[in-house]
């Protein structure tokens, strides 16, 4: 029988493996467990304890010996956790046993009297060939889980969008809110707290780089999922880790702390609008990082010199444990790009999650100066590129953590790029180039570092931080039609020329749309919940009945008056 893995259920000495198109097989096997006893024959008086084996493992404790303990019943694990300590709990029992038996989820196997073949490679980019369905809900304002209509996708293609209760059958579903009429394999329906879902494809994409099953990782972190990753490392080398581990920082003198607790480095622009700029994005910076300086929590020594601070153990060639899962990571990014834009992005966000779990004190991977000396090092790499940019003749706009903002000759600016990358051994891309870029400021006159917007080369818009979900649908679209009207201009004093005559009419025209509009102008989320404002407060939009003009009237007139203000 051929087919992808989609789901596994333990049962006692086997695992219940779902295929694709509802289909079951039955596969004998046991669970490991490992655990640190002085008596390893006394695990035998457990019923579910079929074999032990003695194993010598190292830790962030050093050498350890541990017991891999075969269960017939996982229940039993339940019992062993509260009376023993607990080690390598990921990737979890039930994906070690599928990957011993050649069945990690979401690969084409096939299965016979003699077990499952592997009939595709694990690193495999190919997408799994199974029905998976998505439903999204919405109403007259926009997504919205109790919404009285739905959006249902059948492998990325718009199969119905009307009104109703969705109905449809798949191998693999996820339903933004509940469809009880919708069946699957394996279904994940939004509401619960802890999902974090953009999209199933993501989610499968998180499972085929994680080896774990979808049900594993649907209701979890971002972070769970990059764990997952760390921990299949650890186990190729032997490396246990326990299921509670201590991360407690070590002692710092004032001197040190000073040093080392430091965030990413940031450029405050001077307001105002540049021609000529040009935006420089290091890629997959802290991730590369972890990666090229060698940052891991286990190669991480005290170093014992004057200057005090961390210094990374010398004593490995290989990569450590989290460098060397991260590297995997990105090479699948790299090779995903050219595949499939939504499943590289899934990838993206695993990356992402790296260095926050590197400090997050229950990461398993996790230990406090290896985080510092990643911003160590990124602080390390802007000044230099900062250096090397500013002796090309460059001058320095902005900069935020792993992105530069310079004006300079575009003559030069590639081989200003190639000796930063030489200098920082970090690969360095021009993210954008201006025809000009405007930096606002707020009623202080202190600038907004991460608020700006420019006409990029070819005329188009790019915005960060302008438009926000907490305001209202209606000044949204009376910024967005005051960007758009000064990006038709080449430079930006014929955009600010272009701003100040229009700003009065386009004023006017708003302030009498917040008084006769559609409801939808009136729409804002507060904490991811369409609001509207009424003349007796706020309201959830679904029962919209009236709104308060006077209140977004004020809005747009406040804003006006702030464009007015960083234009003149």
């Amino acid at each position: 029988m051929k087919g992808y893995v989609v789901d596994a259920l333990p049962k006692r000495g086997s695992l219940r493996v779902f295929l694709d198109g509802f289909r079951e097989v039955s596969v004998r096997t046991t669970f490991p467990v490992y655990v640190k006893v002085e008596d390893p024959e006394r695990l035998y008086e457990h019923p579910a304890v079929k074999e032990v084996h003695e194993e010598d493992w190292s830790s962030f404790e050093g050498r350890l010996k541990l017991c891999r303990v075969e269960l017939e019943d996982l229940g039993a694990l339940n019992y062993f956790r509260r009376k023993l300590p607990i080690y390598n709990l990921l990737p979890s029992p039930i994906s070690q046993a599928l990957f011993r038996l050649n069945m990690p989820p979401l690969r084409l196997i096939e299965v016979g009297w003699n077990g499952a073949e592997l009939l595709q490679p694990l690193n495999s980019l190919e997408f799994p060939e199974v029905s998976w369905v998505e439903v999204k809900r919405y109403d007259w304002f926009g997504p919205y889980r109790s919404g009285r209509f739905y959006r249902l996708c059948r492998n990325g293609t718009i199969e119905r969008d009307e009104e109703g209760e969705p109905e449809a059958v798949g191998d693999l579903a996820y339903c933004d809110g509940r469809c009880p009429r919708v069946k699957a394999t394996f279904k994940v329906e939004g509401g619960a707290e802890r999902v974090w879902l953009p999209g199933l494809k993501g989610l499968m994409e998180r499972s085929l780089a994680s080896r774990s099953l979808p049900r594993e990782i649907a209701y979890s972190s971002i972070g769970k999922s990059l764990t997952i990753n760390e921990a299949w490392v650890a186990m190729e080398r032997r490396f246990a880790v326990p299921e509670l581990k201590v991360n407690v920082e070590d002692g710092k003198t004032l001197s040190q702390l000073m040093d080392d607790d430091k965030a990413g480095l940031m450029f405050f622009p001077r307001p105002g609008i540049y021609d000529n700029a040009y935006q420089l994005d290091f890629v997959s910076m802290y991730p590369s990082i972890i990666v090229s300086r060698n940052i891991s929590p286990e190669l991480i020594q005290e170093a014992a010199t004057a200057a005090g601070g961390i210094e990374l153990s010398s004593s490995r060639n290989e990569l450590g444990i989290v460098p060397e899962a991260i590297r995997r990571l990105i090479e699948r990014r790299e090779a995903l790009k050219a595949v499939d834009r939504e499943r590289a992005d899934a990838v993206k966000l695993m990356l992402v999650a790296s260095f926050g779990y590197l400090g997050y004190r229950n990461s398993k991977f996790g230990r406090v100066e290896a985080y510092e000396q990643v911003t160590k090092e990124a602080r390390k790499a802007m000044r230099v590129a900062v250096e090397v940019a500013e002796g090309w003749g460059f001058s320095i706009i902005h900069g935020i953590i792993d992105s530069l903002m310079v004006q300079g000759p575009e003559e030069r600016l590639d081989d200003m790029l190639a000796d930063v990358m030489s200098a920082t051994r970090l690969k360095v891309r021009v993210d954008e180039i201006f025809d000009w870029v405007a930096f606002t400021f707020n009623e202080q006159g202190e600038p907004h570092p991460q608020r700006y917007f420019g006409r990029t080369r070819g005329g188009g818009l790019k915005a960060r931080g302008m438009l926000r979900s907490n305001q209202p649908n209606l000044v949204k679209w009376f910024l967005a039609e005051v960007m758009q009207r000064a990006v038709q201009e080449m430079t930006g004093v014929r955009a600010k020329r272009a701003v100040l005559d229009i700003l009065p009419s386009l004023e006017e025209k708003y302030v009498s749309l917040s008084r006769s509009s559609s409801p939808l102008a009136f729409v804002m989320e507060i904490k991811g919940t369409p609001y509207i404002r009424g003349r007796s407060g706020f309201y959830e939009a679904i029962r919209y009945v009236d709104h308060d003009p006077d209140y977004y009237a004020a809005w747009v007139i406040r804003v006006s008056r702030e464009l007015r203000r960083w234009f003149s």
